[in-house]
């Protein structure tokens, strides 16, 4: 299951949320990241089950748990974190990292 939520300018920037079958974590960091969107649509979000993750990924990023929550710019991962976050932390990290 791969969903893309397209941003509207363009962007290189990706936020890819790897997952797996009913975790309700990775649900509810893809429920907040889309409300960031709606405010900030510089940037497309990504989900996918960890079994469909990219090898280029896998390979820069060691998977011990999900979600597992991505920043990358122009195919450079510039933050990565595992399990949820508040809005506002998740608001403050892109704030921190220039995403």
């Amino acid at each position: 299951m791969m969903k893309i939520m397209e941003n509207k300018n363009n962007s290189n920037k990706v936020v890819y949320i790897v997952t797996t079958i009913k975790c309700s974590a990775c649900k509810c960091m893809e429920y907040i990241l889309n409300d960031i969107q709606k405010d900030n649509s510089t940037f497309s979000i990504t989900s996918t089950d960890f079994t469909k993750v990219p090898e280029w990924l896998k390979t820069n990023i060691t998977l011990t748990d999900f979600p597992t929550v991505i920043f990358i710019d122009n195919d450079v991962i510039k933050y990565h974190f595992v399990g949820t976050k508040s809005k506002s932390k998740v608001l403050k990290l892109m704030e921190d990292i220039n995403f």
